[in-house]
């Protein structure tokens, strides 16, 4: 299961960068499952992890050709995470 620490985000995009191109083989992170926003005024960062395809942004699947998926594996900080006690893919 993929889990979100938004206190360790860096709001460096490469999870939605390597998110589309797992869906698309472009990279295009308005297309990516994950969605991650920063609010200048307060440096708040929230990420969104899409479970369903919503006409914009695909739905996870949690990139079942890699081991580990590959918002996951690009994140430099660990704020997207796979926690191996639970499994499956956001609904």
């Amino acid at each position: 299961m993929i889990t979100i620490d938004e206190s360790k985000c860096a709001a460096c995009h490469l999870c939605e960068l390597a998110c589309s191109f797992h869906h698309l083989g472009a990279f295009s992170p308005r297309r990516s499952s994950l969605e991650v926003l920063k609010q200048d005024a307060v440096s708040e960062i929230t990420i969104t992890l899409h479970g369903s395809d919503d006409g914009i942004r695909r739905g996870c699947d949690g990139c079942p050709d890699n081991r580990i998926p590959l918002c996951v594996m690009w994140c430099p900080t660990d704020a997207v995470s796979l926690d191996l006690s639970k499994t499956g893919v956001p609904s």
